[in-house]
């Protein structure tokens, strides 16, 4: 009985020691799961994010980030930075498009003789498509060479015919089946010299026709310096989905008649009876006698933005071909004026926007890491990541310096450290990416140095060894006559410096040297340039 509890006793304390053995080895032998470790930082910002960095405009911002968002972006409108709802989605014809102008449901307030057609000034209102009367500063300051009026759906699809499938009836617009009931019916047209004409009609012989004659132009500017400015005749007063360019009345949303089929900018008959700053003329009385244009002395039909009575919608008074506006409520009955909201937008893709192109201008390893430099005069921002390819789970130090070059810390030496740059266009420039490049961090070089004050027999004297650079870990040996001293073997340096207290037992001269071993993988072994010490006698008493 006394043998089996001491056995159970000994497996006990075997048990403990084991416990304990296993955790001592935890501690200085730990398990760790290998994984790569990297350190990043951003600098800059990027385009159009904030006040610091506006873009040109909405077009540049698309092409510098390749952003798909809709939203405010920053943008110097007339010099200054301004928050500016703008569309991205690559689906409206590719985005960049800046919010100028918007109308609501029922408005009356931007009718065909309001002055601000005309007069620079807003008209207060909330960035974004909510459906409201409102004027922004883009609509006077910023150029343009195409110009975008969204027609928002307010009933979920495009006609009230009880159609559920958007687009199904009342067309597409500019954009094609990309656009979908979030948007609504489109228009979209380029403005230069060559798409724009004077319009030979009857009206134009009465009154006149001209258009700008400088280009790309502020909304402000084609308003006020067009008359009778056509973009194209219509080809027919009925909607054909497939006709290219786009029928602009669509199917049904805005009313037809078969002859004069004017669509473009401040227009207005012969007897200036149907008005509309950008959108139709149309009439049905045929062609004025013994001329080869159209009767427009008694136009029945008007529709667009900026009419006579409403601003803007379907205003058809007699004789209509296609009646409009099925979607806002007018139940496709001829002689019904319908009132619609509206968006209107600009952007200037004539700009030339170079392709952004940072670059690594220098680099080189250094003790246990890297320094580098970086083109980006034409990045907005860029985020840089370092990482240790060859030593995972070891984190790197990034530094940018007061010279604007970057370093690099925390390697061992001969490890491959990885540079990758993400990088955003600036303004003027175009693009997004990525550039990188491997640096082999080296070993940096030591020196050692040793001081020592007066020394005396059997009195304690100290030895300071100073190691440079100051940030290499070791430890010293002191050495006197080429033998280790007592109690001042591996002495460990402490921000470059290790000391020793040495008590000489003879009197007499010789040699003093210390050794630096380095410990950090980085920085080499270095010794100090020998001492010659002399010992004098003993002072003080026994």
């Amino acid at each position: 009985m006394q043998e089996v509890a001491v056995s159970k006793k000994l497996a006990i304390r075997a048990t403990y020691l084991l416990t304990i053995c296993a955790l001592v080895l935890s501690v200085f032998y730990p398990v760790t799961k290998a994984f790569a470790v990297t350190t990043s930082a951003t600098y800059g910002c990027v385009i159009g994010s904030s006040s610091a960095c506006p873009g040109d405009s909405a077009w540049q911002i698309k092409q510098a980030t390749g952003t798909n968002t809709n939203g405010l972006y920053w943008i110097k409108v007339n010099g200054t930075a301004t928050q500016v709802y703008s569309i991205m989605d690559s689906n409206m014809g590719g985005g960049g498009w800046m919010l100028a102008m918007k109308g609501g449901s029922n408005s009356t307030s931007f009718l065909y003789g309001w002055t601000g057609w005309t007069n620079s000034g807003s008209y207060s209102g909330t960035q974004g498509p909510t459906i409201e009367d409102a004027k922004f500063n883009v609509f006077d300051s910023m150029t343009a060479n195409q110009v975008l009026a969204v027609w928002p759906s307010t009933t979920g699809n495009y006609c009230n015919d009880g159609s559920t499938i958007s687009n199904s009836t009342c067309g597409v617009g500019a954009y094609g089946a990309s656009i979908t009931s979030s948007y609504g019916f489109t228009w979209a047209e380029t403005v230069t010299a060559s798409t724009l004409t004077t319009w030979t009609g009857a009206s134009a012989v009465a009154k006149g026709s001209s258009c700008p004659s400088l280009f790309p132009l502020t909304l402000l500017s084609l308003f006020s310096n067009s008359n009778r400015c056509l973009i194209r005749r219509l080809a027919a007063a009925t909607y054909i989905s497939s006709r290219s360019p786009y029928d602009p009345y669509g199917s049904h949303l805005f009313s037809t008649q078969k002859d004069v089929r004017f669509f473009g900018f401040n227009y207005g008959g012969s007897s200036d009876n149907a008005r509309a700053r950008w959108g139709f003329g149309f009439n049905e009385n045929g062609l004025v006698s013994g001329q080869t244009y159209d009767d427009e002395s008694s136009n029945d039909t008007s529709g667009g933005i900026g009419l006579l009575t409403i601003t803007a919608g379907d205003r058809p008074t007699c004789c209509t071909q296609d009646s409009g506006s099925g979607q806002y409520g007018a139940g496709l009955s001829a002689n019904t004026s319908t009132p619609m909201p509206f968006q209107l937008y600009v952007r200037d893709t004539g700009a030339s926007l170079a392709t952004a192109n940072p670059s690594f201008t220098s680099n080189a390893g250094t003790a246990g890491g890297a320094t580098f430099t970086l083109d980006t005069s034409t990045v907005s921002a860029d985020t840089i990541t370092v990482t240790d390819n060859t030593n995972t789970g070891r984190t790197l130090t990034l530094t940018q310096n007061a010279d604007g070059s970057y370093s690099i810390g925390g390697a061992l030496a001969g490890d491959q450290i990885n540079v990758s740059v993400s990088y955003v266009a600036n303004s003027g420039y175009k693009g997004t990416g990525t550039i990188s490049l491997n640096i082999t961090a080296t070993t940096g070089g030591t020196t050692t140095a040793i001081s020592i004050g007066s020394v005396n027999k059997l009195n304690n004297a100290t030895i300071t060894v100073t190691i440079s650079p100051s940030s290499a870990l070791g430890t010293v040996n002191f050495y006197w006559n080429n033998r280790i001293i007592n109690r001042c073997s591996s002495r460990t340096v402490t921000t470059g410096t290790a000391t020793c207290t040495w008590k000489p037992m003879t009197q007499g001269q010789g040699v003093l040297t210390a050794s630096f071993t380095s410990s950090d993988g980085v920085y080499t072994n270095s010794s100090a340039t020998p001492k010659y010490v002399v010992v004098g006698k003993r002072t003080g008493t026994r």
